[in-house]
């Protein structure tokens, strides 16, 4: 990321799209909001898209390139690598297999991918922050995710371990609906139970 800034740096390019994570935004109590709530990366590649986002906006400073950091939250879509949770979900509920939950408390933020797509044309199209987060801003347990995904499928309740998080605070991975990106005039088209509908139909 940060040898591209160099060469864009270099070069007259209109508008550099960059796409940043939620997991930025580390350990989280309560819904987020870009350029607003603090950046606390826990894991090292969070970490390194905070410092590749930190030496981008130095390097394009005073250039006449347009920059967008678009934070993605919980992605999901058609041919999304199996062990993503929700593939293992869908494939655990075909074949009728026990299904291990390692967090039945954590809030996210679930996005379809066509969703994504969309913000990002909103973003290239339309005036906006430096720093957006792209999401739905409705968040669901992954119980809830699973008890949704039980619904449409028609399948019977599984047997789920549930491990749950050894933790007093329940963490938040979600957008604030009053985050930059939804402000400018985007909105998510998929709830999770269309964006779930159409996964399944594909």
């Amino acid at each position: 990321t940060i040898r591209l800034a160099h060469q864009v740096a270099n070069l007259s390019i209109e508008h550099l799209i960059i796409l940043g994570t939620c997991a930025e935004y580390g350990r989280q109590t309560s819904t987020v909001s870009a350029g607003r709530t603090e950046l606390s990366p826990q894991s090292f590649y969070a970490n390194q898209k905070v410092i590749a986002l930190n030496a981008t906006r130095k390097i394009l400073q005073g250039s006449d390139t347009r920059l967008t950091w678009a934070r993605i939250f919980h992605p999901y879509g058609p041919n999304q690598e199996k062990q993503r949770l929700i593939p293992y979900l869908i494939n655990s509920l075909m074949e009728g297999n026990a299904i291990q939950l390692k967090d039945t408390t954590t809030i996210h933020d679930w996005i379809t991918t066509r969703d994504i797509s969309s913000a990002i044309s909103w973003v290239i199209n339309h005036k906006s922050p430096q720093e957006i987060d792209i999401g739905t801003g409705i968040g669901y347990s992954n119980i809830e995710l699973l008890e949704h995904l039980t619904q449409l499928m028609g399948k019977p309740e599984q047997v789920v371990q549930r491990n749950g998080l050894s933790s007093t605070a329940r963490s938040v991975i979600q957008v604030d609906q009053d985050s930059p990106l939804f402000m400018s005039g985007w909105q998510a088209q998929d709830d999770l139970i269309s964006g779930l509908k159409w996964l399944l139909n594909k």
